[in-house]
C-alpha cells in the first residue's frame, strides 16, 4: 500500500477542520465556542490509543465514543467522536490522533490451534502500528528535508556535540557569575571590568518617591541635598513621608522647602544674576551664593530650597506622572548637577590581551556646571567624578577610547543634555545604572 501525505481544510458550516497526516491517522479543528462533538473516522483498538490536545497540550474533561465495527472485526472501532464537557473556543485548536502502543496482543502456543480471527487482529494492529510510524517518520523527513539533504549524520551529530559543549561551558559561566553577584564583589572584579566599558554601574537611590490619587509621597529614609553657601552642600534626612498635590496644570520640578515640606517650582532659573521677569514661584539658583531661593509675595525668600527631587506633570488639575526621579543627576534652570553615590567606569584603551581596560570613577560630592548657550551635547563626566563640560564625545570600540576634537579623553558619557535659549535645560537624558539580571 502507498502512502499518501496531505493537508486538507475543509469548512463544516460552524467551524473548520484541517486533516493532515498519512492514512488519516491525525485530524485538527478549530473551536467555536458551541460545538462539544468532534469526529475521527481513523480506527482504533482501545480509548487508550486515541490521543487529544487542545492548542498543544494534553486536553481534559473529555471522553471518547467509539463506532464499532462489530463482534469478532479485525479491528475494534472504525473511527469514533471526542465529546468535550466545554465546548472549546474560537481561538482553541484540538487535535485528535492515535498512537498504538508498539506491545503483543497475542500469545500463540504450539499445541493449540490458531484462530483466524485473533490472527488477523493481531496482523492488523501490527500493519496500523506501521502505519503511525510511517506518518511519524514522514512529518520527521518533512521538518528537516533539509538538514537530510545538506548535512551528513556525523556532521550533523558533530554540530550536536559541539552546541552540546557551548551550553555546558556557558552554564559553568552563569554559575561562576552567580556566585560573584552573590558575594556582593562583583562591581570589584577584574573580568567584570574586561568586559564591560563607558557605562555608569552605580547610583546610589537616595530619593524614594510614590504617586498615588494624585499625591505625590517623599518617603521616609530619603536624603537631599540644599546648597548653602561656597561649595557647601547641607543633606538633609528625610524622617517622616512629606506629600504634596497640586492643581495648577504643567510640568515642574519639585524640591523640599524649608527642610520640612515639599514645593513645587512652577519656573526655574540658574544665575549669577536674578531673572528679570518675577512671579510667585519662580525659582532661582543663585549661584554666586549657591543657594536657592523663591520670589513669593514681592521678596526673594533665602536659602530654603533643595536641590530638584524630581520632575512631575500635572494634568486635568491633578499630579498626573512622576517624569524623572533626580537620584544620581538632576537639573535647575540652566545647571546640571552630579550627586554622591554615581560610580562608573571610563574606557582607557586595552590590555596586552585585548581585553578592555577601564579606570573607576567613584563620585563622592555634589558638583554642578551650567551653560548660558543654545547647545545639545553629551553630559561628560571626570574621573574624580565632577561634571567636566559638555562636547562631542566619540567613542571607538577598537581602541576602547572616548575621542573628542582634542584626541582621546579620560572621561565618561553620562547622558545627553539640551540647553535652549539662554541655556535653559530643555531635554535631560543621563544614563541610568548598568543592570544585570539572571534569570
Amino acid at each position: 500500500m502507498s502512502s499518501v501525505f496531505y493537508y486538507a481544510p475543509i469548512f463544516t458550516g460552524a467551524f473548520f477542520v484541517i486533516t493532515k497526516g498519512v492514512f488519516m491517522q491525525k485530524v485538527s479543528y478549530m473551536g467555536d465556542g458551541t460545538t462539544t462533538e468532534f469526529n475521527f473516522n481513523f480506527p482504533y483498538y482501545e480509548s487508550s490509543d486515541i490521543i487529544v490536545t487542545k492548542n498543544g497540550l494534553t486536553a481534559t474533561g473529555y471522553s471518547i465514543v467509539g463506532t464499532s465495527a462489530g463482534e469478532n472485526a479485525d479491528i475494534p472501532y472504525t473511527g469514533g467522536k471526542v465529546v468535550f464537557e466545554t465546548a472549546p473556543t474560537s481561538l482553541d485548536s484540538i487535535t485528535i490522533a492515535r498512537n498504538l502502543p508498539l506491545t503483543r496482543t497475542a500469545d500463540y502456543q504450539p499445541t493449540v490451534k490458531i484462530n483466524p480471527t485473533t490472527l488477523n487482529q493481531d496482523l492488523n494492529y501490527i500493519m496500523e502500528a506501521l502505519k503511525d510510524f510511517s506518518g511519524d517518520l514522514q512529518d520527521f523527513a518533512t521538518k528537516y528535508d533539509e538538514i537530510v539533504d545538506k548535512e551528513s549524520t556525523t556532521s550533523l551529530l558533530a554540530k550536536i556535540s559541539a552546541i552540546h559543549e557551548e551550553i555546558i561551558t556557558s552554564d559553568q559561566q552563569i554559575s561562576d557569575f552567580e556566585q560573584e553577584i552573590s558575594s556582593g564583589n562583583i562591581i570589584t572584579k577584574d573580568r567584570f571590568y574586561s568586559y564591560t566599558t563607558n557605562c555608569i554601574t552605580d547610583i546610589q537611590q537616595d530619593i524614594k518617591l510614590e504617586l498615588s490619587n494624585g499625591t505625590l509621597t517623599l518617603k521616609e529614609g530619603s536624603q537631599v541635598y540644599k546648597p548653602n553657601g561656597s561649595n557647601v552642600f547641607d543633606i538633609i534626612n528625610i524622617t517622616s513621608d512629606k506629600t504634596l498635590t497640586a492643581t495648577t496644570n504643567g510640568t515642574y520640578l519639585v524640591c523640599v522647602y524649608d527642610d520640612s515640606s515639599l514645593s513645587l517650582a512652577y519656573s526655574s532659573h540658574s544665575g549669577t544674576s536674578a531673572p528679570e521677569t518675577l512671579s510667585n514661584g519662580l525659582v532661582w539658583y543663585d549661584l554666586t551664593n549657591n543657594k536657592i531661593k523663591r520670589y513669593w509675595g514681592s521678596s526673594w525668600q533665602n536659602a530654603l530650597l533643595s536641590l530638584p527631587i524630581a520632575q512631575i506633570t500635572v494634568s486635568n488639575n491633578t499630579i498626573s506622572s512622576i517624569d524623572k526621579t533626580f537620584n544620581g543627576f538632576g537639573y535647575i534652570g540652566s545647571t546640571i548637577y552630579i550627586l554622591p553615590g554615581v560610580k562608573g567606569l571610563i574606557p582607557n584603551g586595552r590590555n596586552s590581551d585585548g581585553t578592555l581596560k577601564n579606570t573607576v570613577m567613584n563620585n563622592t560630592s555634589v558638583h554642578t556646571v551650567t551653560k548660558t548657550v543654545a547647545q545639545s551635547s553629551i553630559i561628560t563626566l571626570a574621573q574624580n567624578g565632577g561634571i567636566d563640560g559638555f562636547s562631542v564625545l566619540n567613542y571607538n570600540s577598537e581602541t576602547n577610547y572616548n575621542y573628542n576634537s582634542n584626541g582621546n579623553q579620560t572621561k565618561l558619557n553620562a547622558g545627553t543634555v539640551t540647553f535652549g535659549t539662554g541655556g535653559k535645560i530643555t531635554s535631560f537624558v543621563p544614563k541610568l545604572a548598568l543592570s544585570l539580571k539572571l534569570s
